[in-house]
């Protein structure tokens, strides 16, 4: 992913964590925002970068991959293929709809930096 789409989620991430305490959905943007912005590393990887545990961080992997831990489809937004040096381990990345996603979100950030530039001079 680009530096400027990599930074521009990252801001993002730091208002999510101030909302933490009173959202609970955005502990799922977190997760699928570490993943945008590091993908390909695993599980204890995220949890630990977003202060959880690895349980907690792989059930909202698991939703926001193919299928979510209560049977449901999930929202297709990440795939986890297993690591070809260590089959145990799945390294988790964004899948084509994900990216999608991860662009979008980056380029209304970036209309809206851009319009606030614009405001102030």
């Amino acid at each position: 992913m680009p530096d400027d789409i990599r930074s521009t989620l990252s801001g993002i991430n730091n208002v999510i964590n101030l909302l933490q305490s009173k959202l609970p959905m955005t502990s799922y943007i977190q997760a699928f925002l570490a993943v945008a912005r590091h993908e390909n590393e695993s599980v204890d990887y995220y949890a630990k970068i977003c202060g959880c545990s690895s349980g907690a961080m792989s059930k909202r992997l698991s939703e926001l991959g193919d299928v979510s831990s209560r049977d449901r489809p999930g929202y297709g937004l990440l795939e986890n293929p297993f690591n070809p040096m260590d089959r145990r381990l799945r390294m988790v990345r964004l899948s084509a709809k994900g990216r999608a996603l991860a662009q979008w979100i980056a380029g209304m950030v970036q209309v809206r930096d851009r319009a606030l530039v614009a405001i102030q001079l």
